[in-house]
């Protein structure tokens, strides 16, 4: 015989909820739980608040605690201000103290009494997450904001980022949330770290981390600003749900001009509400003083000094173009025959080349060296290096190796156009063209004096590039969006 529907119901919920609570019951105890803890500045909810106590599998009972648990969170942090810098890849575990799931990173320099409900007390704040390129680029801007006006910490999403240590070391908090790629609880741990840090800026990079970092701004009431590094194309889905969400952001910085038309046609952003913002670099670390840095280098790895070095840098990934480099390594071969091909880094794609060299028997020319700390050494090493990428928002190898006084061979696509001055930096090659990239490398080998010129006209264009100016830019914009005036001199 059938059990009665009020008894088919009671199982029914027992079995959606692991703690044996309705989903209403459910959404009741977050509610209060969450209001409970908003009474006590600093306090933190028990971690089954919200639709932690759901089952995963259950969608609908998560969106509806997650949508009160939202709309509680939003009343509580509405006076506040918001800190996060989110990035779509990286982070892990929170450090855990006394058993609670937090880090004694997290907290604030100074007393949160300091941060009014509207920013304007002696601290403007923001989070910072950062991934691959953007690792090097918080290494070398974040220590150059003011401390005493910026505060910042890098927010990972995902799992522990090999470089945390050298952010702290550079002065950088750093904060691991431990989601997947695509989890939503992100936005509640994001939200949290709001709402504990009372600060006055989300600014947001990568796709994961725009949607999270805005979407945590919207329902805390505060400013949100999102970068924007490269070229990549949403899939269609994300895209959908960027162009939806567009409206929330109140800036957003684009690293060039092709990155901001790129901004418009895929993010769905406003013209008024995109600034371009240079990445920069800090010239003098990669003007050696020590003339014999490249010859030892070359030594280490086995390449005599007469040897012409083409070198690669960066992440060995299928858009940054190795394997079409190494199909023009015959020739180059056919012109310098003791020619040298450099892959500095690492990647995914590491196995495809080394298997690409040996069917074109380049073993002899071509040189896996791995992941490289003194970049500066392995420049001054370099005759001429290539950047032969798919796209790019900005090339940061690019401009450092005219800042090393070395010519620049890249494609013509992108922010690398901007870079080099439409080629009167260096020579850019088109993608179409299967010979170019070879051709433009063997020009360079041959005529010392055209490589000359455009070394004088790279040292000329990369003082455009300088990580000083763009961290005194940022600052501004951190002033700006939280509406106070900018300091003379800041």
């Amino acid at each position: 015989m059938g059990s009665s529907p009020a008894r088919r119901s009671s199982q029914y919920r027992a079995r959606r909820s692991p703690s044996g609570l309705s989903t209403k019951s459910a959404c009741r105890r977050a509610k209060s739980e969450y209001e409970v803890a908003g009474g006590r500045r600093g306090a933190r909810p028990r971690r089954n608040a919200g639709y932690i106590v759901m089952d995963s599998s259950n969608a609908t009972a998560m969106d509806r605690a997650s949508k009160t648990e939202w709309c509680t969170v939003r009343s509580r942090m509405r006076s506040s201000s918001a800190r996060v810098y989110s990035d779509t890849r990286n982070s892990g575990p929170v450090e855990r103290s006394n058993g609670r799931r937090e880090s004694a990173t997290i907290r604030s320099r100074t007393s949160p009494r300091s941060i009014p409900s509207t920013p304007t007390s002696s601290h403007a704040r923001s989070w910072c997450g950062v991934t691959h390129g953007l690792t090097r680029y918080c290494l070398s801007v974040l220590p150059r904001l003011d401390p005493g006006i910026v505060q910042v910490t890098a927010c990972f999403l995902r799992e522990p980022h090999p470089a945390a240590e050298a952010l702290r070391s550079a002065g950088c908090r750093t904060v691991f949330l431990g989601r997947g790629r695509w989890d939503s609880r992100a936005l509640t741990d994001v939200l949290w770290l709001i709402r504990r840090e009372r600060s006055a800026i989300v600014h947001a990079a990568g796709q994961k981390g725009i949607l999270v970092g805005r979407s945590a701004a919207r329902i805390a009431g505060c400013k949100a600003l999102i970068h924007l590094h490269d070229l990549y194309r949403p899939h269609p889905a994300v895209r959908a749900l960027l162009r939806a969400t567009a409206g929330w952001t109140d800036l957003a910085l684009a690293v060039s001009h092709v990155v901001a038309s790129h901004a418009l046609t895929e993010y769905g952003l406003s013209e008024d509400r995109v600034q371009v913002l240079y990445n920069g670099i800090e010239p003098a670390a990669f003007m050696t003083s020590d003339p014999d840095a490249g010859r030892r280098w070359r030594s280490l790895h086995d390449i005599g000094e007469a040897e012409p070095v083409i070198g690669i840098i960066g992440r060995i990934v299928p858009l940054k173009g190795h394997a079409r480099l190494i199909a023009q390594m015959p020739r180059i071969l056919a012109r310098f025959s003791n020619a040298r091909l450099v892959i500095v880094g690492d990647g995914p794609l590491r196995r495809d080349l080394e298997r690409q060299t040996r069917e074109l028997g380049l073993e002899a020319a071509v040189r896996f060296v791995g992941q490289q700390d003194d970049i500066a050494s392995v420049l001054a090493a370099c005759d001429v290096v290539a950047v032969p990428s798919d796209h790019e928002g900005v090339s940061i190898v690019a401009l450092e190796a005219m800042a090393a006084g070395k010519p620049v061979v890249a494609s013509n696509v992108g922010g690398l156009r901007e870079v080099l001055a439409g080629g009167a930096c260096g020579i850019l090659f088109d993608l179409d063209d299967e010979t170019a990239l070879g051709d433009a490398i063997v020009a360079i080998l041959s005529d010392p004096a055209r490589a000359r010129r455009l070394v004088a006209a790279g040292a000329r264009q990369v003082e455009r590039f300088s990580v000083e100016r763009h961290a005194l830019e940022l600052q501004k914009v951190y002033l700006r969006l939280a509406g106070r005036a900018v300091e003379s001199g800041a």
